[in-house]
C-alpha cells in the first residue's frame, strides 16, 4: 500500500486557509473538510489557549522543531567523490557503527520495497503535491530514545519537549550520517521530522527494530514504543536486515493486554483483537488521536507510557509464550496487570521550573 503524505493529518493541517493546495485538496477530498475545519478550530499545540499551556516549555518546543526546520536543505546533497570501497559487508558493518557513533541508539537497514516512499509530498507548501521520484534502494533506520519519566508527565508540556528531543537526536544523527555517506562516494538523503519522503516506521520495521503494537507504534526490544525515528535512504550497496520474528507474538500479546486503548484520551486506539484482514493489525484513529493533541495542547504520550513495553518486557518470555494467550496474560499480570495505573508525575524537572 502506498500512502500519499498529503492525506496525513500533518499535511492537512499545514494547509493555508485560501492557498490554492488547500482549494484542491478539499475539492478532491470534501468528505474530509468539516472535520479539519473543526480541528483548525481547537487552539494550536503549546499555545497560549490550551489547557496544558506552559512557557518555557512551548518555546523550548518550539525551538528545537524550528531547529529541525532549518536544516532541512542539508538534508540532502551530492556525493563527495567517486565510491572507493565497495563491499557490501563492510560498508553494513561500518555504516551501522557510524550511524551509533553519530548518536543513534539504534540502527538497522532495508531495502526499498513498494510502499516504503510516499507517493506525493505534503508537509511544506513550497513541496506540497510533488510527486516522489527519489529511487534509493536501501535504507538506514535510526532510532533515538526518549525518556521515559519525562513521556510519564504526559499530556503535560514536558511530553512534547521530550518528543521534539528525540526528533532532534535522531535528526541530528540522521543528516550527520548523510554527510558521511557522501563523503564515501554515495548518495544519500536524510529524512527527518517535516521531511520525510518514507513511511519511517515501516522502514524501521523492515529492517528488525521492531515491530507494530494495538497502537500503531513501533515497539522495540530495549524501548518499547518510547523512541523516535529517522531514515537515511542510499544508494551504497548494503546488506539489509530482516524484520523481527516476533511481530505475531507481540500482535497476540497486545490482543490481551490492550492498556494503550484503554487509557487512550482520544479514544483512538481500537479495542477487541487484531482485524485479520486489514492491511495492519489495529487501525489508529488519526484524526480522533489529533483532534485529542489539540484539545489538551500536547502531543499527549499516554500510549507510550502505558505501555508494557515502555517500562520492560522479558522478549525471552515473550518468545517462549509464543502465541498463547494464557502465558500472556501471566506476562502481562508480572508487568502489573491490565487495569495498572499509568505512570504519571505532574512535576516538571527542576531546570523547567
Amino acid at each position: 500500500m502506498i500512502a500519499d503524505e498529503r492525506d496525513t493529518i500533518f499535511s492537512r493541517m499545514a494547509l493555508l486557509k485560501g492557498s490554492r493546495f488547500f482549494e484542491e485538496y478539499y475539492s478532491d477530498n470534501p468528505e474530509k473538510f468539516e472535520n479539519d475545519e473543526m480541528l483548525r478550530s481547537l487552539p494550536g499545540l503549546g499555545s497560549p489557549g490550551c489547557p496544558t499551556y506552559d512557557h518555557p516549555g512551548s518555546v523550548f518546543t518550539g525551538g528545537v522543531f524550528r531547529m529541525l526546520s532549518d536544516l532541512i536543505p542539508i538534508s540532502v546533497g551530492e556525493p563527495h567523490s567517486d565510491p572507493v570501497e565497495r563491499d557490501p559487508a563492510r560498508l553494513t558493518r561500518w555504516v551501522k557503527g557510524a550511524a551509533l557513533y553519530l548518536g543513534a541508539d539504534d540502527a538497522g537497514i532495508s531495502s526499498i520495497r513498494p510502499g516504503t516512499y510516499y507517493s506525493h509530498r505534503g508537509r511544506r507548501e513550497e513541496v506540497w503535491g510533488e510527486p516522489v521520484e527519489e529511487s534509493h534502494p536501501f535504507a538506514v533506520a535510526l532510532l533515538s530514545s526518549m525518556n521515559p519519566s519525562m513521556v510519564h508527565k504526559g499530556p503535560l508540556a514536558p511530553v512534547m519537549a521530550e518528543s521534539a528531543m528525540g526528533y532532534l537526536r535522531s535528526g541530528i544523527a540522521a543528516i550527520a550520517l548523510a554527510y558521511v555517506i557522501r563523503e564515501m562516494g554515495y548518495q544519500a538523503r536524510a529524512h527527518t521530522n517535516g521531511n520525510y519522503l518514507v513511511v519511517a516506521p515501516r522502514v524501521a520495521a523492515d529492517a528488525g527494530l521492531g515491530v507494530f503494537g494495538r497502537s500503531g507504534l513501533l515497539i522495540h526490544r530495549v524501548f518499547g514504543p518510547c523512541a523516535r525515528i529517522s531514515v537515511v535512504t542510499t544508494d551504497m550497496p548494503l546488506l539489509a536486515g530482516v524484520p523481527d520474528p516476533l511481530a505475531d507474538v507481540v500482535k497476540s500479546f497486545c490482543s490481551v493486554c490492550g492498556r494503550c486503548s484503554m487509557h487512550c484520551p482520544g479514544r483512538a486506539i481500537p479495542e477487541g483483537g487484531p482485524d485479520e484482514g486489514a492491511p495492519v493489525s489495529w487501525a489508529l484513529d488519526a484524526e480522533k488521536c489529533y483532534q485529542a493533541w489539540r484539545r489538551m495542547g500536547t502531543d499527549c504520550g499516554v500510549c507510550i507510557s502505558t505501555c508494557p513495553f515502555t517500562s520492560g518486557i522479558d522478549w525471552e518470555d515473550l518468545e517462549r509464550a509464543g502465541i498463547d494467550p494464557v502465558a500472556h496474560e501471566k506476562i502481562l499480570l508480572a508487568s502489573g496487570g491490565r487495569d495498572l495505573p499509568r505512570p504519571f508525575d505532574p512535576e516538571p524537572p527542576l531546570w523547567w521550573r
